[in-house]
């Protein structure tokens, strides 16, 4: 893999037709698209990755044109590397993962308060193409009743626009973790795993994720708790960053190491509400105590 990074990073012409060759193909294989963007951004700068994705969205803007039918998937694709990309830019201007991820939260926070300015029947209009659109998806796969559909959409409007935000967030922030972990790879092997280590969310975006939760259960707002579900994102990440550094703490054999991993990906992949409600909370609870430091100490105490 570091070959095949070094070959990509060698010539942005190159890297481009790969990343296009990438979207073409159908998921999982088209991430390496995102992945590639982002890698380019962080490496070789924003400019660069921009390049890049001016290429990926060809297939985007064809599908639209021309083959409608695939319009929705080239689409989806295109966003989620264009999400990469601008959090691409942003670890590069920060470098330091917490805020990439709180600066994500406070974009999707904004986007929803934003809808909730908008005027109803405008949000009205969306709604009623958001809905034709799922229902063209959907009845080409399964014999669904349009009728519970629309009345689905309107009465969680703003929990499906949060999710809207979240889903290709999430994903754009593990394929740019994918990528810093190639570019690492490249450039500084022995960096590779130790700053997914550290990522820690600070207590004030906990204090206010806590207020906002009660402020949602109080009121009953539909668009505060869209909000707490883009809020939940910076600790979903700075728990499993948790996770992963205590897993390299205690887990010495590479073996034990991969036995984690594995669970952790199934546990992700079954049961994934339940996974990322519990990283949110782990992530949520370390803002206020630093396990890292803890856990350091205790080592320590043990083997001397």
């Amino acid at each position: 893999m570091r070959k095949i990074g070094q070959y990509l990073l060698a010539n942005n012409i190159r890297a481009s037709i790969v990343a296009l060759i990438c979207i073409l193909l159908p998921w999982p294989f088209n991430a390496a698209a995102a992945v590639i963007v982002g890698m380019v951004s962080l490496q070789r700068g924003v400019v660069a990755g921009l390049s890049v994705l001016a290429w990926v969205v060809l297939p985007a803007v064809a599908a639209t044109w021309k083959a409608h039918e695939f319009a929705l998937t080239y689409d989806i694709a295109f966003l989620i590397c264009a999400l990469t990309w601008l959090f691409a830019a942003l670890l590069h201007w920060q470098r330091n993962w917490a805020r990439v991820l709180e600066l994500a939260a406070f974009l999707g926070m904004v986007v929803i308060l934003g809808v909730t300015l908008v005027p109803h029947g405008i949000i009205m209009n969306w709604l009623a193409g958001l809905e034709k659109l799922v229902l063209d998806q959907l009845t080409q796969v399964m014999q669904i009743d349009a009728g519970m559909v629309k009345q689905v959409m309107e009465q969680h409007a703003y929990f499906l626009l949060g999710g809207l935000y979240a889903t290709p967030t999430i994903l754009a922030l593990i394929y740019l973790m994918l990528a810093r972990s190639w570019q690492l790879a490249i450039v500084e092997p022995e960096k590779r795993r130790l700053e997914f280590y550290v990522i820690r969310i600070r207590w004030v975006p906990a204090l206010i994720l806590l207020l906002m939760i009660a402020a949602a259960a109080i009121s009953h707002a539909q668009w505060l708790g869209a909000m707490v579900v883009i809020a939940c994102i910076p600790f979903v990440f700075a728990g499993l960053s948790l996770i992963m550094c205590v897993a390299a703490i205690e887990g010495r054999n590479k073996y034990l190491r991969m036995g984690l991993l594995i669970i952790a990906i199934a546990v992700l992949l079954f049961v994934a509400q339940i996974a990322i409600l519990l990283l949110a909370f782990i992530g949520f609870i370390d803002s206020w105590i630093n396990f890292r430091k803890l856990e350091i100490l205790r080592t320590k105490r043990v083997n001397s």
